[in-house]
């Protein structure tokens, strides 16, 4: 299934994430490193293939992205991330990625902000994401899906 199917199936979702209960969340398995794909698509200009790389520590309550890189797309050679490592707070089918940022060309960065990340649990959506954000002057959307081969879940 493509990216852009899965990404509108969970964006149709979304309304379930948010109506998880009060209990606390955590990433399972823990401890786990696991490594996502993804696009992100700009407002005007290209889409822009990524990954991350999560580490989890035992008990699963926080993360940090250890690893991040924009890997292709037309006209993407002049992005990427910077200020790693990320810190990661777990909310109910939400990752928040604190801190994240990226350099829209050397003289271009988008300053520090949290992209939160809406994760499915769903049979046929395992172990994979959206967001939607505004990351510097520009919107964005995007999915990733884990690579590494585990499923991961929050529960």
């Amino acid at each position: 299934m493509s990216w852009i199917s899965r990404f509108l199936a969970l964006v149709l979702m979304a309304g379930a994430f948010v109506a998880t209960g009060a209990q606390a969340q955590v990433i399972t398995p823990n401890p786990t490193t696991f490594t996502v794909a993804g696009v992100m698509n700009f407002e005007a200009w290209p889409s822009c293939n990524f990954t991350m790389t999560f580490d989890v520590p035992a008990g699963g309550a926080s993360a940090t992205v250890t690893s991040a890189a924009v890997t292709g797309g037309a006209g993407c050679e002049q992005r990427s991330f910077t200020g790693l490592p990320w810190t990661v707070r777990v909310g109910p089918q939400v990752l928040h990625i604190d801190n994240f940022e990226m350099l829209f060309g050397p003289a271009y960065p988008t300053g520090k902000q949290t992209l939160d990340v809406y994760w499915s649990n769903y049979p046929g959506y395992p172990s994979s994401g959206f967001f939607s954000a505004s990351i510097g002057l520009s919107s964005t959307m995007g999915f990733m899906e884990v690579t590494s081969g585990q499923t991961i879940a929050i529960n």
